[in-house]
């Protein structure tokens, strides 16, 4: 990996360590399924679609050895219709962010990206489901697909 300019990671579900973010001379990006600081840790798309949410969005941020931590370089919300299923949901966010991940890909190219540090006391950080969350996602009238 010598000469690696640029490493991106989609919702990966692992901390980096600081050898790998280091690695890169451009930087480690993370492509996350919510608009951070909400919505930090897993399965966002699932949390987001449990709790009712009207609003969803992705971000793209240079990370740093913390859960869905550091610089904020891209984001881009979008609605949540009523009733969209989560497979619909995850396909449609995951297109939002590759066209999002294309213009911070030319920001970082150009040297012009903006790095904004998250105020992660401002704020979510979600786990995995409990049965609990199936039932609140089940009872907002949401489906799988």
């Amino acid at each position: 990996m010598l000469g690696t300019e640029l490493v991106v990671s989609v919702s990966c579900p692992q901390i980096f360590k600081r050898p790998l973010i280091d690695l890169p001379e451009r930087g480690c990006l993370n492509v996350h399924g919510a608009l951070l600081p909400e919505y930090r840790g897993i399965m966002p798309s699932f949390w987001m679609l449990a709790n009712d949410e009207k609003r969803a969005g992705v971000s793209i941020f240079f990370v740093n050895e913390d859960v869905d931590a550091g610089e904020l370089c891209g984001q881009r919300a979008f609605e949540i219709p009523p009733g969209e299923a989560l497979d619909a949901f995850l396909r449609r966010s995951k297109t939002v962010a590759a066209e999002l991940l294309l213009d911070v890909l030319e920001e970082v190219e150009k040297s012009t990206v903006s790095r904004t540090p998250l105020d992660l006391s401002a704020g979510s950080y979600y786990s995995w489901p409990d049965r609990r969350a199936v039932q609140r996602f089940q009872a907002a009238g949401r489906r799988l697909w």
